[in-house]
């Protein structure tokens, strides 16, 4: 990449304020508009403008999904609603726990499930001194408390990012706190629980933050994790990047390509989607990631706001790029996992299992199979 770019000519505050100008026309829509198959969460409203959902069978049992978001007051919060429900045609809410994780950070936190939908939640924030934060979600008599938290000595002013693979790795992304914000990437395999840090040579807007999600290549082989995150030229909108990283055979550098994507947020990324899963003697259910499909890919439209879905191949620019069969407008991007969808709207408040649903999930959510022994 070799956009030049300051703090001073963009900060980010002034660059927010331009985008909420440019969506004044269309204030007047966001009224009226609700998403037409979607569930709202309760009363929560988002602060940063942004989530992060994965769903995980967290200490056996069945399969939930799982969504955190940064309240009002700063306090990260974790929610809990069903996995597999199909799409509502009113905005209800379903969440069936939330939990206060006593923690803060002025951006959003990033959630993952290692081994997916098997295995242990993992949390990763920034707090308010910009240091990054990795602890464990463990649910314990109706409540969730964070265990093993490690203080990194990494710092980020924007939101950081966290996905895992279909084992034992879980890798970490930020945009750090040099004059460039270079993408930083850290592989921690929980196997040996060491990590190794990677300051590569791309580079993105300040406090945007990064996007991760793997995507194991070859078939059934491999750890590529896809690397998403905006160029550093704004306008105040900016491209959206895509690359790789592979802690197999780890480089400082991602081989991102630009594509013809612009936004304000940063995209969100999902594994291909994958079998839903049946449930065994009250064990499993959630949706397993597929092998060497396409990313997904969610962001917002930086001139109306309204949520765009499209799917990137590994190379060149993202393909079928589309907005959904209903109105979903948003202040701050997406998240997707898979076959589900959520998102802070015009108004805040938080969204979930809305469209744009993607063209290969309803195949994907017919083939059941029984989980792992």
């Amino acid at each position: 990449m070799s956009e030049a770019w300051s703090p001073e000519q963009h900060p980010h505050w002034t660059s927010r304020l331009a985008r909420v100008l440019t969506l004044f026309v269309a204030a007047i829509m966001l009224v009226a508009a609700n998403p037409a198959a979607a569930y709202v969460a309760g009363g929560n409203v988002d602060a940063d403008g942004a989530v992060s959902i994965t769903n995980c069978q967290e200490g056996g049992g069945l399969a939930w999904e799982y969504l955190a978001f940064t309240g009002t007051d700063g306090q990260i919060n974790l929610l809990r609603y069903p996995v597999n429900e199909p799409t509502s045609p009113t905005l209800y809410d379903s969440v069936a726990n939330q939990y206060y994780l006593h923690v803060y950070s002025p951006n959003a936190p990033s959630i993952t499930c290692v081994n997916e939908p098997y295995g242990g939640l993992y949390l990763l924030w920034t707090d308010y001194s910009g240091r990054l934060n990795l602890g464990v979600v463990v649910l314990l008599n109706g409540t969730a408390q964070l265990q093993d938290v490690t203080r990194l000595p990494e710092t980020s002013d924007g939101p950081p990012a966290i996905a895992s693979d279909d084992g034992h790795n879980i890798v970490l992304g930020w945009d750090g706190t040099d004059s460039q914000h270079h993408i930083n990437i850290e592989d921690i395999n929980l196997l040996t629980d060491r990590g190794t840090k990677y300051i590569t040579t791309d580079y993105t807007v300040q406090g945007r933050g990064v996007s991760l999600a793997w995507n194991g290549v070859p078939y059934k082989s491999g750890d590529t994790m896809v690397v998403g995150f905006l160029s550093a030229d704004t306008h105040p909108f900016s491209y959206i990047y895509l690359g790789k990283f592979s802690p197999e055979v780890p480089a400082n550098f991602l081989s991102a390509v630009r594509t013809s994507q612009y936004t304000y947020f940063k995209p969100a990324l999902s594994p291909t989607p994958g079998p839903v899963l049946a449930v065994v003697n009250g064990t499993g259910g959630g949706e397993a990631p597929g092998y060497d499909g396409p990313t997904e890919v969610l962001w917002d439209s930086y001139s109306t706001g309204r949520l765009i879905a499209g799917s990137w191949s590994g190379v060149g620019d993202i393909s079928n790029a589309r907005t959904g069969i209903s109105p979903d407008f948003t202040q701050g991007g997406g998240a997707v996992d898979m076959c589900k969808t959520a998102y802070p709207d015009a108004n805040y408040r938080i969204v979930y299992d809305a469209y744009p649903f993607f063209g290969n999930c309803s195949g994907s959510r017919s083939r059941p199979v029984p989980p792992k022994a």
